[in-house]
């Protein structure tokens, strides 16, 4: 697990607050200045996401399309036809399952370049209840066309995430958090690799692959198992789509 003091980390670091949901609309303003063809969408995500510092920056970068998920993945599709790069920010939920046509048909099979920002995925919004759940939007995104799928552990991770979708040419699902803090996993100094697994534990007896914010309590089975002389290595499948095939393979043999 990481050690780095808060000192030691960039200056975005404190505000993203350990979520990764902050860490994704901070990274956006590194994106944009990184990339002049990036443009941020909304589907009422602007605090949820903290695009407020994005919005001061870029106001001409960035379309509030209101809680209109199919429209905002059409408007996305659209300017990305045009040649600009479009990075989406919605709730799990509804930005997956409420546009799932559009996101298959308009992002996915048109492989265009739309990178899908997805907050409160699982239960993280538990008392909204069922209807702002998302608990099977890895299986949908995973099983489209093109589609790369990202579920970061922690707030270095996502940002970095953020960073690497600047170099994948099509539609990426990177899920995020909700309002709930995601504890510091990954060693903030290591660059982030696409799909690779990273090893955060070793261990020769088993071994327990995670992804998000499940990558925190399987460190935590693996020192409680350490005592009892149990050795579990403890694999962060960041990257879902490409599946690092060979990583399990080896952690299996």
């Amino acid at each position: 697990m990481s050690t780095a003091p808060v000192a030691e980390r960039p200056a975005w670091y404190a505000q993203a607050t350990n979520q990764t949901r902050l860490a994704y609309g901070l990274a956006l303003l590194d994106v944009a200045a990184r990339d002049p063809r990036a443009v941020v969408l909304s589907a009422d995500t602007q605090d949820l996401l903290g695009l407020r510092p994005y919005i001061a920056r870029y106001p001409e970068r960035f379309v509030e399309a209101g809680i209109a998920e199919q429209n905002v993945m059409g408007i996305a599709s659209g300017l990305a036809t045009t040649g600009l790069h479009a990075y989406i920010c919605g709730y799990a939920p509804f930005i997956t399952a409420r546009s799932m046509e559009q996101v298959r048909n308009d992002v996915a099979y048109a492989n265009q370049r739309v990178v899908i920002g997805a907050a409160a995925s699982g239960i993280t919004l538990g008392v909204a209840g069922g209807t702002h759940h998302a608990l099977e939007d890895l299986a949908l995104m995973r099983s489209l066309p093109n589609m790369t799928v990202i579920v970061p552990a922690d707030v270095d991770e996502a940002y970095q995430a953020t960073l690497a979708t600047l170099t994948i040419d099509g539609p990426v699902y990177l899920r995020l958090g909700g309002r709930l803090d995601e504890p510091s996993v990954t060693d903030p100094s290591m660059p982030f690799q696409l799909g690779k697994a990273s090893r955060l534990c070793p261990g020769n007896d088993v071994s327990v692959i995670a992804c998000g914010a499940m990558v925190h309590l399987a460190l935590q089975a693996s020192q409680m198992l350490a005592p009892e002389g149990i050795g579990a290595r403890v694999l962060n499948m960041h990257t879902i789509k490409p599946l690092d095939r060979e990583a399990i393979l080896q952690a299996a043999a």
